[in-house]
């Protein structure tokens, strides 16, 4: 595998070829699957998408407590239009990317609907096949 250190988790992400990295310690809140994430080196070339997956999660979150607490702001409503339509255009391009999930042990092989990787942790709810 090339990275000493996954060779402690069960499962990995991957992409074509590549283990992105090691996902370990799963549970489930349905639908959703949570893992601690370890990157591999490999995981750098796609960082910078996970990256601004989360400021413009960060950002909408922001603007739409604003308009929790003072409905009569409706010029927040085109900010949050706006980052939706590039929250939606980030996550296209993950989408697109076709990470999967392959467990080390049986490899069997788990394609990704959506995933969100932050702070050591994959939240990744799975493609239904």
């Amino acid at each position: 595998m090339g990275e000493q250190f996954l060779d402690s988790y069960e499962e990995v992400l991957m992409h074509g070829n590549h283990v992105l990295g090691g996902l370990g310690g799963k549970r489930h809140e349905f639908p959703w699957l949570i893992y601690a994430f370890r990157p591999s080196s490999q995981f750098d070339s796609i960082r910078h998408s996970f990256d601004e997956q989360n400021r413009l999660w960060d950002e909408l979150q922001g603007f739409e407590d604003q308009l929790d607490e003072d409905p009569d702001l409706v010029e927040l409503e085109d900010i949050i239009d706006s980052l939706e339509s590039e929250l939606d255009t980030i996550e296209q391009q993950i989408e697109a990317l076709e990470l999967y999930i392959r467990s080390e042990r049986t490899g069997h092989i788990t394609p990704i609907e959506q995933i969100h990787i932050r702070d050591g942790a994959a939240e990744i709810l799975p493609k239904l096949v």
